[in-house]
């Protein structure tokens, strides 16, 4: 038994070492803001990727420990490496840069006080360094600060002093004004770092704050987390009760524990997703899809109103097939919601796609109230990805090909679709479940069929659709561009989609958009000669190629 678990033990390492690590890293900072200092010390874990793509930036989260401690106890008893490569191998965080800065040495204090300007040199000094040192991503949604017991009051007064700087702050057990402690008595420094802390009193400061400080804090993500039986929980309550005053978003932790590492390890963790979280919403769906490269669904603070389907390593997809193609999507009943499409559409961008669809992720299809989507968001969307393409500091730099766009849409998406199907910019077309007839729908009509410009496929459930007859008689009215219809007979209006890996619906997309953007001309037969031996229960017809 004993030599069973030796050897488990060693293939668990075995497994752990194989994976590509994190780099933590002990650095000194220059300094002249700190009186008698002229280097300050920091610990830096830099991601596993960073050595590997110079070109790539990322965003960074600040560290600030407690007390009697220094920068490296982040790593010494937070295990910091560790907690960051088992939550990156999860994917439950994003690759960043975090810093921790030495507060401790000299005077135990992040706050400004004479003859010891520390807040000062932090953000005059250590943060400008620190980030013309790394590649940071630049922004407030890429800045997050967090800390426990005295650093985490830091965390909180810094995020309340610049605002703008941070889009998180992670308050653990934070030690946010004086406190009557027995272990301060003999430290002739305790009454005047006491004294510090009051003097930046963050509960007063949100309690006696104006309206232009309120309106700047709420740009801002709180976030409060403190074991019940540490003795700053009560300052922590209070400070959530003045946040909850000023109707300041926030979200307050009341777990088991006391002001030690056995909390402060879950607080860490926490604060590493809750500030990927904060940058962007993720979701990996049915593992990534069924093709090469595994992908990933995000919405990101800049488009709100977006989902992103890619490959989570852009990067080495477009090393093995070059640039990726792009499609935009509009979903079903001209509302943004795209959970029905979330299986198609991730397995789709696991082909070497970039998908972008109307509508933010969702982890259930009720989690919230439905807008109604208009057909200019195609064109948003483009502007948005064509930007980032261009841009040397987005991570999708360089990544898309934007001579091959195809765009799509189900049902009233599709209607969006016919709409804007003139731009020249959109090379494909694909509809779901949709088709105009003698509708008027969604700013299209049957007068708009005129629009496409390229070869157009749609793909219907047969009769048992509400879209077949008007897909059909669109098909029978196009006449000046190759059209085709892939119908799976017994599909209905919704076809595959809930199917894993988005079903044949999703492998019947992908060899369209294969053909038409990717030029893999093989795919043709399965529209031009009806091919259907991997398409049980669907037939086909085509015309114009």
């Amino acid at each position: 038994m004993k030599r069973i678990l030796l050897s488990l033990s060693v293939l668990s390492l075995s497994a752990q070492m194989s994976f590509a690590q994190c780099t933590v890293e002990h650095k000194t900072a220059p300094c002249k803001l700190l009186e008698g200092v002229t280097e300050r010390e920091y610990t830096v874990c830099l991601p596993q990727s960073y050595s590997k793509d110079s070109s790539r930036t990322y965003p960074i989260l600040y560290l600030m420990h407690g007390g009697g401690e220094n920068n490296a106890v982040w790593q010494d008893k937070g295990q910091l490496s560790t907690v960051v490569d088992s939550l990156v191998r999860r994917g439950e965080i994003e690759e960043m840069v975090i810093v921790c800065p030495e507060g401790n040495k000299n005077n135990m204090i992040w706050f400004d006080a004479p003859k010891w300007k520390y807040e000062t040199f932090f953000f005059e000094e250590f943060l400008p360094y620190i980030e013309k040192t790394y590649r940071i991503t630049p922004g407030q949604r890429y800045r997050a600060i967090a800390g426990f017991s005295m650093g985490g009051g830091a965390s909180v007064v810094y995020g309340l002093h610049h605002p703008e700087l941070f889009s998180m702050v992670y308050d653990m057990s934070g030690y946010l004004r004086r406190q009557p402690l027995d272990f301060l008595k003999d430290d002739p420094s305790g009454e005047w770092r006491q004294q510090v802390v009051e003097d930046n009193n963050a509960v007063k400061l949100v309690e006696n704050c104006g309206e232009n400080q309120v309106r700047t804090w709420k740009h801002v993500d709180w976030f409060i987390d403190c074991g019940d039986k540490d003795f700053t929980l009560q300052a922590n309550l209070d400070f959530e009760k003045a946040l909850r005053d000023k109707k300041i978003a926030h979200e307050l932790r009341v777990r088991s524990g006391k002001h030690d590492w056995d909390y402060w390890h879950v607080s860490m963790a926490e604060a590493l997703k809750y500030f990927s979280k904060n940058i962007y919403k993720r979701r990996v769906i049915d593992g990534g899809g069924s093709g090469e490269f595994k992908s990933e669904a995000v919405t990101l603070k800049q488009m709100p109103d977006y989902a992103l389907y890619k490959p989570i390593d852009m990067q080495a997809a477009v090393k093995k097939n070059g640039k990726l193609p792009v499609i935009i999507f509009a979903p079903g009943a001209c509302q943004d919601s795209n959970a029905e499409y979330e299986r198609i559409l991730t397995d789709i961008a696991s082909h070497g796609y970039f998908i972008m669809a109307f509508g933010a992720i969702q982890d259930d299809y009720w989690d919230r109230a439905f807008e109604h989507t208009d057909a200019k968001q195609y064109f948003t969307a483009y502007e948005w990805i064509e930007a980032q393409n261009k841009d040397k500091k987005s991570p999708l730099y360089n990544t898309l090909d934007m001579n091959k766009v195809g765009i799509s849409g189900h049902s009233c998406g599709g209607a969006q679709l016919v709409a804007v199907a003139n731009d020249a910019r959109f090379k494909a077309y694909l509809m779901f479940d949709s088709g105009l007839g003698d509708m008027a729908m969604a700013g299209a009509s049957k007068e708009s069929l005129k629009n496409y410009h390229n070869p157009v496929l749609y793909i219907v459930g047969g009769e048992p659709d509400i879209a077949y007859r008007n897909a059909m008689l669109d098909y029978d009215r196009i006449q000046h561009v190759p059209v085709a219809v892939a119908n799976l007979i017994n599909g209905g209006h919704s076809g595959t989609f809930s199917q894993r890996y988005g079903g044949s619906f999703s492998r019947m997309a992908i060899d369209w958009f294969d053909w038409q953007l990717k030029g893999k001309t093989q795919r043709k037969d399965v529209f031009i000669n009806g091919n259907l031996k991997d398409y049980p229960g669907w037939e086909m017809k085509a015309k114009g190629f």
